[in-house]
């Protein structure tokens, strides 16, 4: 992978994985303050963290495809057997469920389906970062 396709993936997925992960923990871990009881929101920036995740989405879907070829592609195609092998495997896996559930979850009207595809996302998606997290580890240590 060339240094620039490099800071693509690591910046986009720096922006992409905070947001989501802070957005995480606003909307599920912390209790709305005292002051503000009736809020839909838990948190005075959450809204802010949760656009700054959607804006960002699409950078992480282009860094993605514009490396597929050069280097997805590439190690599939060689029959790669390195290190990285198994985790960039995983990461395919999941890109393709995180993407299209978050996607589903912006466009439904239907509620039921709305709570299945944020579940998809967030398990899909809490499993993209560990894994990302994982192959730059196992990339560094090789």
């Amino acid at each position: 992978m060339q240094k620039n396709e490099r800071w693509l993936h690591h910046s986009t997925n720096i922006i992409v994985g905070v947001s989501g992960l802070i957005y995480f923990y606003m909307l599920y871990l912390i209790e709305p303050t005292e002051n503000n009881e009736f809020s839909v929101l838990n948190h005075p920036h959450q809204n802010l963290i949760l656009n700054a995740h959607i804006l960002a989405a699409p950078l992480l879907v282009f860094a993605v495809a514009y490396t597929a070829k050069s280097h997805i592609l590439a190690k599939i195609k060689s029959h790669y057997k390195g290190p990285g092998r198994k985790s960039g495997l995983l990461l395919i896996t999941l890109f393709i469920p995180m993407v299209m559930s978050a996607y589903i979850m912006q466009t439904t009207s239907n509620e039921g389906i709305k709570q299945v595809m944020v579940y998809i996302h967030n398990i899909t998606s809490i499993s993209w970062v560990l894994a990302y997290i994982i192959h730059q580890a196992r990339m560094i240590r090789a």
